[in-house]
């Protein structure tokens, strides 16, 4: 008997044709006991609707149509905990409690300052601005930077400051034409921002960044500005990190810091220019008190002492696999985090979701079936909910252990892979039992099925799925089995188990052939 463990984590190399490794919508943790299985395989929890917007009434003039979430904002201490968000052009106050979109306002796309106001009772156009004749703003993600009593957006360059008063009004102003800006000059696009002791720090589509008036988002002289002194490098993206700014460039990162000169308040910290890049403005996120991004050489890489790389060759080689520079331009990282594990989330458009794992070091695949991307695209911890926002309806979701289907009633795939290496050319694997947990079903006297197969190329294909339950509800001495399964070649042979029935409690352990 051979105890054969599973590969625990996610790869794919397409170029060299090596052992392909699956781990898909499972996790690790260590066992510290087994030898023969350092570590097992737990499932990712399922995801359940919290707040739906798909019925809701959201139109306001001259906007229409079930549009997406185009970004979220939220801190316990802002709008007393509200969630801000941008769904398509809308900009809606989620009421943290009941997920109720409490306040809506639409943008526009004009040069002019503009406000529009919740009555209470529905909403009025405020000042140079009508609705039903406006160019509405679209496409790209949104991004949000707040103290207590302002947020300020950015939306397709533009940008907006979003208030809410003591009596419940909620305004929101363009800000991207601001009078005291070089005479009344329209500012320059902005691509990025983020927030420090009470200044909002802009990166400009010119490759400059700027800083407002203190605790006054939308207030940017002309000569706020500066550009990077280290390297004559174009910024594409800002991060505020504890009490520093990094300024992320085509090639290099930036270190500043707040001094006190009201003057110039951001400074270059000695020593603090890191010698690689960013891809794409939005391949950054903050996670484990660091930083994580994805390198302008298509590696990922972790902020501590020095830039290190925690990508693998197969996570680099689903980078470079990015079909056009549009595609670059959308990747994007993300954390999320679930019973103590830290994950920073990579999304790669048309090629998948991936996501490290911070507490194993290790790449796992996330995966919703019959979709190119995972369906979360956002994390947040609201009160005492993990709260997910829908990348593909108008919803968030929360993370639910007890939830055994996606949101729209489709399967949730598990798949997992062991490579048996060692045993002799045509050696016989007259048997295969999965070690975990037992008993897995959902509902009494139903047992989900797991699919058994083989494969002698390295994992690049596989026969025929054989059967094996795993047991219904009460059933902890069941055995998923499965015999006359293969023979060894020159490749070993990669077993896969493949689980798409609702589960309840998924554990993956290891791999046992030729038990007698």
């Amino acid at each position: 008997m051979v105890a054969v463990p599973f590969l625990m984590e996610h790869a794919e190399r397409r170029e060299h044709k090596l052992p392909k490794a699956e781990c898909v919508n499972l996790y690790a943790e260590p066992t510290g006991t087994a030898t023969w299985a350092p570590v097992t395989l737990h499932a990712m929890p399922g995801l359940k609707v919290w707040s739906d917007l798909t019925a809701t009434t959201l139109d306001v003039e001259g906007v229409s149509g079930t549009p997406a979430f185009r970004g979220v904002y939220y801190k316990a201490g802002v709008f007393d905990g509200r969630i801000v968000a941008l769904y398509g052009e809308r900009v809606l106050l989620i009421d943290p409690n009941t997920g109720a979109a409490t306040r809506i306002a639409g943008l526009i796309n004009n040069d002019e300052a503009f406000t529009v106001i919740n009555t209470g009772n529905g909403f009025q156009a405020g000042t140079n601005t009508t609705l039903t004749n406006a160019t509405l703003v679209s496409g790209e993600l949104a991004r949000f930077a707040g103290d207590n009593d302002e947020v300020m957006m950015v939306a397709a360059g533009r940008l907006y400051r979003i208030t809410v008063d003591e009596s419940e009004t909620a305004t929101i102003r363009r800000a991207n034409w601001v009078s005291r800006y070089q005479g009344g000059e329209r500012l320059p696009d902005i691509v990025d921002l983020d927030y420090l002791n009470g200044w909002f720090i802009y990166v400009f589509a010119d490759g400059r960044f700027g800083w407002s008036r203190v605790n006054d988002g939308d207030t940017i002289n002309a000569l706020d500005f500066a550009s990077p002194d280290s390297q004559p490098d174009k910024l594409r993206s800002v991060m505020v990190v504890g009490d520093e700014v990094f300024l992320f460039g085509d090639e290099t990162i930036e270190s500043y810091v707040n001094v006190a000169d009201p003057d110039a308040p951001f400074q270059r910290r000695p020593g603090g220019t890191i010698l690689q890049g960013i891809l794409s403005c939005q391949a950054k996120c903050q996670a484990d008190n660091s930083f994580f991004w994805v390198g302008h050489d298509g590696i990922v890489y972790r902020m501590g002492g020095a830039a290190t790389a925690i990508s693998t060759p197969g996570i680099e080689e689903a980078i470079a696999r990015l079909a056009t520079a549009n595609c670059q331009a959308n990747v994007r990282l993300w954390p999320m985090i679930w019973r103590g594990h830290i994950f920073v989330v990579l999304d790669l458009p048309n090629v998948g979701s991936y996501a490290f794992d911070i507490r194993t070091q290790r790449w796992i695949k996330l995966e919703t079936r019959g979709q190119a991307l995972y369906r979360g695209r956002d994390y947040m911890r609201v009160g005492r909910r993990d709260v997910i926002v829908d990348r593909y309806k108008p919803r968030l979701l929360e993370m639910d252990p007890a939830t055994h289907t996606d949101p729209d009633g489709g399967e949730i795939r598990y798949a997992a892979t062991a490579h048996l290496r060692q045993a002799p050319r045509n050696t016989r694997i007259n048997s295969a039992v999965v070690i975990g947990s037992k008993g897995l079903g959902t509902k009494p006297l139903e047992a989900p099925v797991a699919k058994i197969s083989a494969s002698l190329d390295g994992g690049q294909s596989y026969g025929e799925p054989k059967l094996a339950g795993l047991g219904g509800v009460g059933q902890t001495g069941f055995r998923t089995k499965v015999t006359k399964f293969a023979r060894v070649e020159d490749e070993g042979c990669v077993i896969k188990v493949e689980i798409t029935d609702p589960v309840e409690g998924l554990r993956l352990d290891a791999i046992k052939v030729n038990e007698k």
